[in-house]
């Protein structure tokens, strides 16, 4: 079946409807680009992840106008989780680089809104090896510190991770760069993978209370406030509200990489 596209913008080389709508929203020509992202929409499909993530931020085309657009569905409105950055950010082709001091990006995905603590999933790829402490991404809110984010810090410590009112996921990872995904499958059991590796995983009770305020990238967002600034070059992200396997999350990270070395961005 044909799919109408707007005459004024290109139209995808790929057959895949979902990765056509994507090319006409951001207005990407290259071909490599296209056949990038059509093989990653065809590897999630393939291994039945497409409908378990609500939000697929590829971070191409160079430009913030292109890296803002939600793979799942590429419309430029809030309700689409379409990336709203302000701050001082840095686009080029490998991904979009927050300053430290005042970059964040906002998804206007609500944890607490979408999904609850035994179904939700995370992640980022980060292109910059940088153990600042206190560089985070993610969101809290409420004075119970309902938490969702992630954190690659200085040694002694590699970095935590968080989902919901818990002790933190702690490995002892000192990279990073690479793909982070973060898993939670009830409520108590949490998993950090790098790059299709478990760093460490977490089964104290956590309770069922998500942050009721956006997830950002970049920082995290403390209430309404916005605090810990990152300066990782992102190079991918994805938010999920139905529960990832340990499959799910290996198939995830490996269509990740081949995505990443297809664009010649692949930085273990």
């Amino acid at each position: 079946m044909s799919r109408k596209v707007n005459l004024f913008r290109p139209q995808s080389r790929c057959t895949d409807a979902d990765v056509q709508a994507f090319m006409a929203a951001t207005g990407i020509t290259d071909p490599t680009i296209d056949r990038a992202i059509c093989n990653l929409v065809a590897q999630l499909k393939a291994h039945n992840l497409w409908n378990k993530l609500e939000a697929i931020y590829p971070m191409v085309g160079g430009s913030a106008t292109t890296h803002k657009f939600n793979l799942k569905n590429p419309s430029d409105t809030n309700a689409a989780f379409r990336l709203l950055f302000s701050g001082g950010w840095t686009h080029d082709a490998n991904g979009a680089t927050p300053n430290g001091v005042n970059a964040w990006a906002d998804t206007f995905w609500k944890p607490g809104t979408r999904t609850n603590i035994s179904n939700i999933s995370f992640g980022f790829s980060s292109q910059t090896q940088n153990q600042t402490v206190t560089q985070v991404f993610g969101c809290t809110s409420g004075t119970a510190f309902a938490s969702m984010g992630l954190a690659v810090v200085a040694p002694p410590n590699g970095g935590w991770g968080v989902v919901g009112n818990h002790t933190a996921i702690l490995f002892s990872n000192l990279a990073t760069t690479g793909f982070f995904l973060i898993r939670s499958t009830g409520t108590t059991f949490r998993e950090v993978y790098r790059n299709g590796v478990s760093l460490s995983t977490n089964t104290a009770t956590s309770s069922a209370t998500l942050p009721g305020v956006n997830f950002t990238f970049g920082a995290r967002s403390f209430n309404t406030t916005m605090q810990f600034y990152c300066t990782h070059k992102m190079a991918f992200g994805f938010l999920g509200a139905t529960q990832l396997t340990n499959a799910d999350a290996l198939a995830l990270s490996s269509a990740e990489a081949a995505f990443q070395t297809a664009l010649g961005r692949y930085i273990p």
